[in-house]
C-alpha cells in the first residue's frame, strides 16, 4: 500500500510517497499520550451526543487542565453500523516563547491530516498542514 503525504505550507504544496515508518510514526500522534489510563484518565469528561440529522454518534473528552498535552478529542460513529467514521484530537505545547496547535482528523479507511498552528510571540501565526492518503475515494 503506498502513502502518499502532501504538505501545505503557505502558497507552496509538496507530495511524495513516504516508507511505512515515517506512516507509523505521524499516525502514533493520535495514540500518544494515551487518555484512556492513569493519570491522564481523571483529567477528562466524557460527553455523548447523537446527531440524528447525520446518524452520527459523537463521544467527546475534554479537559479544562491548561497543561494537558490534549485538549479534545471526538470520536464519530456511524449509528447505522457502530463503526467509527473519524477521529479528530487538538493538542497544545507551549515551549519558551511560541506555542504549537496541532489538530489532528483520521477519516477512517481513507486519510488523516495534521495541521499544525505554530505561534511565536510578536510574530505572525504560521500553519503547516500535512496530509497522508492511502486510499483516495471520497
Amino acid at each position: 500500500m503506498a502513502v502518499f503525504k502532501y504538505t501545505v505550507a503557505g502558497d507552496q504544496t509538496d507530495s511524495v510517497i513516504i516508507p511505512k515508518e515515517e506512516f507509523r510514526k505521524a499516525a502514533a500522534e493520535f495514540l500518544i499520550p494515551d487518555i484512556s489510563v492513569e493519570p491522564l484518565k481523571n483529567i477528562y469528561a466524557e460527553t455523548l451526543l447523537h446527531d440524528e440529522t447525520t446518524n452520527t454518534v459523537t463521544i467527546t473528552y475534554s479537559t479544562k487542565d491548561e497543561d494537558a498535552e490534549i485538549r479534545k478529542s471526538e470520536i464519530y460513529i456511524n449509528a447505522a453500523n457502530d463503526k467509527v467514521k473519524g477521529i479528530y484530537v487538538e493538542k497544545y505545547k507551549t515551549e519558551g516563547d511560541s506555542s504549537v496547535i496541532k489538530k489532528l482528523y483520521w477519516k477512517t479507511d481513507r486519510n488523516f491530516q495534521v495541521v499544525y498552528i505554530h505561534q511565536k510571540n510578536n510574530q505572525p501565526q504560521n500553519t503547516v498542514r500535512e496530509r497522508y492518503v492511502w486510499d483516495s475515494r471520497n
